[in-house]
């Protein structure tokens, strides 16, 4: 446990360093907008549709037809077996701004799950979308109680929220234990196509990233 308390520490850390020597300030706060059913955000290896929004919830479909769902933006969540996250967490997290941290637990059944996030002072980055103004959101997913203890991980997430679009731009997962340790993957907003315009590309947006579509998720 002193171990992962460590790591987990280590993780959110290294964000502030990073911002410290950004040179353009990102926005100061972002309040939680849920995405339109019908959108599609294009990452390239793979996209989300939206199927359907219920306040934290927002139900969604990956280009192989596998269906999940994002809880507060960050949080990814099967919908066979929904997880299970008090709404006070989320109140706690948003609106998104420069110093909020918030602890707290999801559970899926029998097992938990330990989250820590902060968020800290973005920067203006470019992806192949546009140049966005961005938040960034760091957090650390640690399991408490697991079905299968060797093959769980502790992963660390890092997203660049652009309140502009009201949703993530790139993002970054690490995983810190477990059987990928040392892999990281990485992935930024290409497009998006609104959900009033089926077929004809609106300026780009984005979600996280993980299943299921290999994200977290965003």
């Amino acid at each position: 446990m002193l171990q992962s308390q460590t790591a987990v520490r280590c993780a959110l850390g290294c964000a502030v360093l990073v911002t410290v020597v950004a040179c353009d300030a990102g926005p100061q706060s972002a309040p939680y907008v849920a995405p339109t059913p019908g959108t599609v955000y294009d990452y390239g290896q793979f996209t989300n549709t939206i199927t359907a929004a219920d306040g934290w919830r927002v139900r969604f479909s990956d280009n192989q037809g596998r269906q999940a769902e994002r809880i507060g933006v960050f949080l990814t969540g099967d919908v066979e077996e929904p997880l299970q996250v008090e709404a006070a967490a989320l109140d706690s997290l948003w609106p998104l701004e420069p110093g909020r941290e918030a602890a707290f637990e999801t559970k899926r059944g029998p097992e938990v799950w330990r989250w820590e996030l902060r968020v800290t002072e973005g920067e203006e980055i470019t992806v192949p979308a546009g140049t966005f103004q961005t938040l960034l959101v760091q957090g650390v997913q640690t399991p408490e109680l697991v079905r299968n203890p060797q093959a769980a991980a502790t992963v660390a997430y890092s997203w660049w929220y652009a309140p502009e679009i009201n949703s993530v731009v790139r993002y970054r997962t690490t995983y810190m234990s477990g059987p990928a340790q040392g892999r990281v993957v990485e992935g930024e907003l290409r497009g998006i196509t609104a959900a009033a315009a089926s077929g004809s590309a609106a300026r780009p947006a984005a979600d996280s990233a993980t299943p299921p579509s290999a994200t977290p998720g965003v």
